[in-house]
């Protein structure tokens, strides 16, 4: 049963699930009418999310990673530079054609973490679960203040579902929660967002 359970919340909760709700809410929390909000989440998902979420889905079905959520940490590496390679395309377009602040900081930050926890990736496997869900609150918090501090309960699931799910040690969900915390709070404050 916990482990149904865990299953459940590590596929509703997921970096895909996560990243694509964060820049639906940015995108209209940044812009001043629905058609600018469109606008800037179709090309926020058109340098993120979904490219990526095909390309992965590609590499499963050609058998060239183990699972849509790599569980090899030595499989994750080709994931992690074209995420890289993609997020920095959109992070030139958003700086060249001014987008909305928040989302140039989301795509900073996120840019930034995937580098690092690239690099991490080298010898330790973190979790991206934990680091989006985490990133995701930090941004909630830093909008909204005190009361955006509730989005850290989801944090909490889903990484006790890594845990359980025996896909991240204790260490390894903290690392991505800690980490991916540190990250959009530096960015963030060095954009001036807030």
């Amino acid at each position: 049963m916990k482990r149904k359970l865990a299953s459940i919340i590590s596929n509703v909760l997921n970096p895909f699930v996560i990243g694509f709700v964060t820049i639906i809410t940015l995108s209209v929390y940044d812009t001043d009418t629905g058609g600018e909000a469109i606008k800037w989440a179709a090309i926020s998902l058109f340098f993120s999310i979904i490219p990526v979420f095909l390309m992965v889905t590609f590499l499963v079905r050609r058998k060239t990673i183990d699972g849509f959520f790599i569980s090899l940490r030595e499989q994750r590496t080709l994931v992690y530079i074209i995420a890289i390679l993609i997020g920095a395309a959109g992070l030139a377009f958003f700086w060249i054609f001014e987008s909305p602040p928040l989302l140039r900081a989301v795509f900073t930050a996120g840019v930034s973490a995937l580098v690092i926890f690239m690099m991490v990736n080298m010898f330790w496997k973190i979790s991206l679960h934990t680091g989006f869900a985490a990133a995701s609150a930090t941004i909630i918090t830093i909008i909204h203040g005190l009361s955006g501090l509730l989005a850290f309960l989801l944090v909490l699931p889903v990484a006790w579902s890594r845990i359980e799910l025996q896909q991240h040690t204790i260490a390894q969900v903290a690392g991505g929660g800690a980490g991916a915390i540190a990250i959009v709070t530096f960015i963030f404050r060095a954009c001036g967002c807030y």
